[in-house]
């Protein structure tokens, strides 16, 4: 089975997948906010070790300090900008509930290309490996309470369940785009590929340090901060064991 082939499949799985899921979910009666907040915790400490211990590293390994310095800086600046121009807020009065999941799609969906561009960059480097597959999964999992922002207020709004869960899913579409260029342009200059790797890296951190991490810390922040240590450790093991931590 081909590189290329597997990273479809992957791509859409946890970008197009994992938003639609994270839609179903939405629809469930009685969600519980505190499980929403944990998983976004596990999430954040896996993602943290995915890009210091593999996309960070490896992009260093295929350029220079500055160059992933200046690419990291200006992957962080896009989604800022985004939410500067857009807005990106997850609690609205009820009259303003699917405009908000709109633009809400909206950003989700671009800031969705640069995460898709780390995973076809390193699959594009090193093929379909332990590490890839951990990166997908993190992609996931980051897209489940993105999908259940997007169509809980389309939901509340009166959207069928149908069009809310095709609206969230339809945001992950980037996630493939972005997939395959990375993995197009990573394979055809590779001294390219450290641009990419670190333009996606500083993407992620933005989507951690701005999204992921104080969603987690609510209510419970002793619970949420175990739950980050413990998915940035076993992140750590797991790109351990594949030979990927540098």
């Amino acid at each position: 089975m081909s590189s290329l082939f597997l990273l479809i499949v992957l791509s859409a799985v946890t970008g197009i997948g994992g938003l639609a899921l994270g839609g179903v979910f939405a629809s469930f009666p009685q969600r519980d906010a505190l499980s929403s907040r944990l998983l976004a915790a596990f999430t954040a400490g896996i993602m943290l070790s995915v890009v210091f211990f593999h996309i960070l590293p490896e992009a260093v390994e295929h350029g220079d300090l500055l160059t992933v310095s200046i690419s990291a800086t200006l992957g962080g600046a896009l989604p800022w900008l985004l939410h500067v121009k857009l807005g990106h807020h997850h609690h609205h009065k009820s009259e303003d509930l699917q405009p908000a999941a709109w633009v809400l799609a909206g950003a989700v969906a671009l800031h969705n290309l640069p995460i898709g561009m780390a995973l076809g960059s390193a699959i594009a480097s090193q093929g379909v490996t332990q590490a890839e597959v951990l990166t997908a999964i993190t992609v996931g999992l980051h897209n489940l309470p993105e999908g259940m922002s997007i169509a809980a207020p389309l939901r509340s709004g009166g959207a069928s369940q149908l069009k809310a869960i095709g609206i969230a899913a339809g945001s992950g579409v980037p996630t493939v785009l972005g997939a395959l260029l990375g993995y197009f342009v990573g394979a055809a200059a590779p001294s390219f590929l450290s641009i990419l790797l670190s333009f996606a890296a500083g993407a992620m951190l933005f989507v951690l340090l701005f999204e992921l991490i104080p969603e987690a810390m609510g209510e419970n922040r002793t619970k949420a901060s175990l739950l980050m240590a413990a998915g940035l450790g076993i992140g750590f093991l797991l790109l351990g064991m594949g030979g990927h931590v540098h």
